[in-house]
Parts: C-alpha cells; sequence; structure tokens
C-alpha cells in the first residue's frame, strides 16, 4: 500500500510545484523597489503611498518581464506644470509619479532586454479623497 502512495504523492508534489512556477511567471517584479520620499504641500505620505500601491499592482500585472527599481512622487511643481485632473474625465484630484524599472525580458518584442527605463511616470486620479485610480503612463 504504501508504494502505491509514493508515487502518488511525489506526483501531487511535481503538479504544485509546477502551479507554483506559472504562477509566479508573467508578473512584473516589484519585491526590491526603492520608495524615495518626496514632500508635498498638496498630498500626505500616506495619499502618496497610495497611489504607489495602485502602481505596484498595476506593475505587477502588466509589466511583466520587468523590475520596478524606484518609484516616487513627481513633486508638486510637476503636476502644476503637466496635468490637470480634469484632462482625464470627472476627477477632482491628480498624482503623478515617476519611477525606474530594468526590462529583464520584453514580451511585446518593444523594449531591449537588459535595458533600463527611467523617468518613466504614472498618472492616477480621485475624486473626493477616494481611491486612486490608475489613468495613464508612459514618457511625458
Amino acid at each position: 500500500m504504501k508504494s502505491q502512495n509514493k508515487p502518488k504523492s511525489f506526483l501531487l508534489v511535481l503538479i504544485l510545484a509546477v502551479c507554483i512556477i506559472l504562477c509566479s511567471c508573467g508578473q512584473g517584479n516589484v519585491s526590491q523597489v526603492t520608495v524615495t520620499p518626496v514632500d508635498s504641500a498638496i498630498y500626505t505620505q500616506e495619499d502618496i503611498d497610495a497611489a504607489i500601491d495602485v502602481t505596484l499592482d498595476f506593475f505587477k500585472k502588466e509589466f511583466t518581464g520587468s523590475t520596478l527599481k524606484e518609484i516616487h512622487y513627481a513633486g508638486d511643481e510637476y503636476l502644476e506644470d503637466q496635468y490637470s485632473p480634469e484632462t482625464y474625465g470627472d476627477y477632482d484630484e491628480l498624482i503623478a509619479l515617476l519611477s525606474t524599472y530594468h526590462v529583464d525580458s520584453s514580451d511585446d518584442g518593444i523594449l531591449e532586454p537588459g535595458s533600463t527605463v527611467t523617468e518613466w511616470s504614472w498618472i492616477l486620479c480621485r475624486r473626493n479623497g477616494g481611491q486612486w485610480v490608475f489613468i495613464d503612463c508612459g514618457y511625458c
């Protein structure tokens, strides 16, 4: 009886290991990101951290084959010069973040594996102090 359970146990462990590997593939890596603090007269650190959390979740889902290295609030002046929340719909607040990420491999064939992308912007909006919503990202 025990000899019959060994192959089943081994097979179960093997299937579980493959599932774990497959589930961990295809995600952007945010495990080593450095969050650089930037002072703001507009937003609290809690506001900024909430926007960063939304961005990290988006990066994990959409930036497969890349590792986020650094992210920070773009600064109050950046917002005044570049954006208006009304541009993106029915929002009354907008926040911009900037980041650096490394392209480990490229799923889309556009970015060069081994390259580093700097000053990548992330735009998030919210209404009445609610949850941040990812709007856009890219170079400005």
